[in-house]
């Protein structure tokens, strides 16, 4: 990376969310960095509660027809009250925390104190005077050697205490300089005033026990340790070089984690043993090179004057001033960082708050939210040169299709898979119980619950790869049957709905209400959200059969359905409709704008090819406004870039770098904003949002799609001189664009003949066609 980029302060953090996150995809830390007390709040991203059970269906083979038939007559509430009752199971299960590490010095008094993540090196450190004695702290969590390691230094000998404890149910034991945690996961939720280690979340027989782990932790010293019952004491050091490693039970979606599960203390004393045996150096440098290789993938700099502020001054004074470009290029690669930290080939995708996590009841559980927050944690990743990080969501879909088999079977009499809007580490696929309403006759929430649409959506990301490596293995032997799958449910479940056209149904709108009759109600017969996701589906389908030159006869049913497929409609105000028809809005400024799915993330919609839709589209954001949590506020930044209106996005975009107060965590579904250690605030933390706004602003500068390349489609006009290198393309293209006093020059490298030839574009002009493989230079 040419633009080096660290977040930096002047104060230890005294809130989560002013802590800085660390990761290697699997182990997650948050560095408080304590001048005093150290504080690393500890995640493994296979630490989470329950263990597989299967949620049979609450109606019969007659409930789907029996809502159908009531929305075919107007009975929209009792449809409603239907759905609830009778297509709705148990919730899913709870990521949570693994525990936490202390380091405590002898001293009181810490002045000169600086605080950093180096976000290219993903390396985060603490430099202070301690009692006037110079003190470092320096974590990293490496990939190449799956181990939290960090390095204290001292000008002069200091003495400290290493901790390890857990919020779950553990003991701890230190033997021999080693520190052992090992712990139990609840075998379900842990309810409001239940203790993580109550009996009935963790009794004696295995068969009804969730997921073991183990942490072991080693400090190696110039000075003198010595073990107490549940932690080191370490004396006379000048140098202490910590390393932990973690490991659990889990061993798959369907396997009992005691039962058949693995054995993590084994696990754990391989990797530490694999540890121990390089020094801090080689450790450090293994990782750098490492972690580097992939941030340095992409540079981006923007002009402006150089801003020196702390982090959390810096996002303080862009609310006054509006003016930091530093800090967009800052936003833009730390959702990059988060990426490489969250996400690596092997692990779990990443959830709702990427792998960290200090809460045992967690907002939402802290799963895979599937109706827009964990397609978004994704949407950076194949443009911003990170495609190697996509492989767990597509490793996550693989195992759904055990999972979403069943439920597509036992709840819907269908064949192939099906998943709705909540999913946790064992594949929960059925319709999951929401928040209450208050109504105990009307307790769910369908218009969350029911939404079996998530597979279909997550398919899409598979595609996309495919379009930006050209990896045709990977398009046979691991997309296509996950399209397939998808495809085959909805050709069994979709029905006629009016006009000969052809719906899932029911359907809901992700967490949106209309109101008929004078009630708030979810369920309807159609919506544009679920219409959009099966057209893309069906075409991706069809596309990858060419593409593999295959030919079966699941492909005829779905040519005779495509055009059936009920198409978008506009509404009295210009607006895009929702639903099957304009009814009233109950929220016309809702966070989601799950309507707009063919305009981003699909490309169903754009400005230049199907001009009426795409200014209905607009609408519906005027109609909607600005105003969203965090994660909404991402996806309207690429709304309004595919509708090539820049400035508007940048309006948004500075809006979502609103500083949050970090002690504030109440959820609310309207002013979403920033952390002082850049995380997304829903409120509360929620990491879609770093990733959206990363994505969107992408969007700005290379907009790619299956049959065009389009750059700079919506650069906003203050940003009068950047540059930008290293973004990927649709078929397998690396774009660089600089703008400056002298102008504008784009370089395009195709590695390879793309599927067809594409036309360019700059700034909305046509510059040119790619039809082979070659470097291309455009200009302006």
């Amino acid at each position: 990376m040419k633009s080096t980029h660290k977040l930096w302060y002047s104060a230890p953090a005294a809130t989560w969310n002013e802590a800085l996150p660390l990761g290697n995809g699997r182990i997650g830390a948050m560095f408080f960095g304590g001048a005093v007390e150290s504080h690393l709040q500890l995640n493994e991203d296979t630490i989470w509660s329950g263990y597989p059970r299967s949620y049979p269906r609450p109606g019969n083979a007659d409930t789907l027809a029996d809502i159908r038939r009531m929305l075919d007559e107007g009975r929209y509430a009792e449809a409603e009250v239907e759905t609830s009752y009778r297509f709705t199971g148990p919730d899913c299960q709870s990521y949570l925390p693994m525990g936490d590490l202390y380091i405590t010095f002898d001293g009181e008094r810490a002045e000169d104190y600086t605080r950093e993540l180096d976000i290219e090196k993903g390396i985060a450190c603490a430099k202070y005077l301690l009692d006037g004695n110079a003190v470092s702290q320096e974590v990293f969590i490496s990939h190449p050697d799956q181990a939290l390691v960090m390095q204290i230094l001292a000008e002069k000998p200091i003495n400290v205490r290493i901790s390890l404890t857990s919020q779950l149910k553990h003991i701890t034991d230190a033997h021999m300089g080693v520190l052992m945690l090992d712990g139990l996961c609840p075998n379900n939720r842990i309810p409001q005033g239940v203790s993580p280690d109550d009996p009935s979340l963790c009794p004696d027989d295995p068969a009804k026990q969730g997921i073991s782990f183990r942490a072991a932790l080693t400090a190696e010293t110039n000075g003198e340790t010595s073990n107490e019952s549940n932690a080191l004491s370490i004396t006379n050091a000048t140098r202490i070089v910590i390393r932990m490693t973690a490991r659990t039970s889990f061993n798959g979606l369907d396997k009992h984690p005691q039962l058949e599960g693995r054995n993590a203390a084994a696990a754990c004393a391989l990797d530490m043993n694999r540890v121990r045996a390089l020094d801090y150096s080689t450790l450090k440098a293994r990782h750098c090179a490492d972690f580097a290789s992939y941030m340095n993938r992409v540079d981006f700099v923007l002009g402006g004057e150089k801003n020196d502020l702390p982090t959390d001054a810096r996002l303080e004074a862009f609310g006054e001033t509006q003016e930091d470009a530093g800090l967009v290029e800052l936003m833009f690669q730390y959702g990059r960082y988060l990426t490489v930290a969250a996400s690596r080939p092997g692990t779990r995708a990443t959830n709702l708050q990427g792998i960290w996590n200090d809460n045992i009841r967690p907002p939402w559980f802290c799963g895979f939210t599937t109706n827009i927050n964990t397609e978004m944690n994704y949407w950076p990743t194949e443009a911003m040169n990170l495609s190697e990080m996509h492989e767990p969501l597509f490793t996550f879909l693989e195992g759904l299709r055990k999972t979403g088999a069943v439920c597509a079977r036992e709840w819907y009499n269908a064949r192939g898979m099906v998943t709705h809007h909540n999913i946790d580490i064992w594949g929960h696929a059925s319709p999951a119980n929401a928040v209450f309403k208050g109504d105990p006759v009307f307790p769910f929430i369908p218009q969350c619950t029911f939404w079996p649409m998530s597979s279909a959506w997550m398919s899409r990301h598979m595609m996309d790869h495919f379009l930006y490596t050209m990896d045709y293995e990977f398009l046979a032997e691991k997309a296509l049957p996950v399209l397939r799958d998808c495809v085959q449910f909805f050709v069994d479940v979709m029905v006629e709905v009016e006009n000969g056209y052809y719906a899932v149904s029911p359907a809901t709108s992700p967490e949106n209400t209309y109101i008929e009759n004078g009630v708030n109600q979810g369920v309807a017969k159609a919506s544009a959200m679920n219409n959009a996701i099966v057209r893309e589906l069906f075409a991706n389908y069809i596309a990858a059969l060419d593409l593999l030159h295959i030919n079966e006869g699941l492909r005829e049913k779905v040519e005779a359905l495509l055009p059936k497929v009920m198409p978008y409609a506009i509404g009295s105000k210009g607006q895009l409709l929702e639903w099957e028809k304009e009814f009233q809005e109950a929220d016309p400024r809702h966070r989601h704008v799950s309507h707009l799915y063919g305009l981003h993330p699909s490309h169903q919609i754009t400005p230049d090819e199907t001009p009426d839709l795409a200014a209905a589209a607009k609408q519906t954001l005027i109609v909607r406004g600005d105003e969203g949590t965090g994660w909404s506020l991402g996806w309207k930044i690429n709304f309004w870039a595919r509708l090539f209106d820049g400035e508007h996005a940048l309006t948004l975009l500075k809006r979502q770098l609103r500083l949050v107060d970090p002690s504030d965590s109440t959820a609310s579904m309207k002013g979403g904003g920033t952390y002082p250690n850049l995380l997304d605030a829903h409120p509360p933390f929620q990491i879609d949002g770093n990733f959206g706004a990363c994505a969107g602003i992408g969007e700005l500068f290379v907009q790619s799609r299956p049959d065009a390349l389009l750059l700079l489609p919506a650069l906003p006009s203050e940003w009068t001189e950047f540059a930008i290198s290293g973004i990927k393309a649709m078929h397998d293209m690396e774009v660089s664009i600089e703008k400056s006093a002298d102008g504008i020059r784009a370089v395009i490298k195709a590695s390879r003949r793309p599927l067809s030839p594409i036309p360019v574009s700059l700034m909305g002009k046509a510059v040119g066609t790619i039809a082979a493989p070659g470097e291309y230079v455009f200009t302006a």
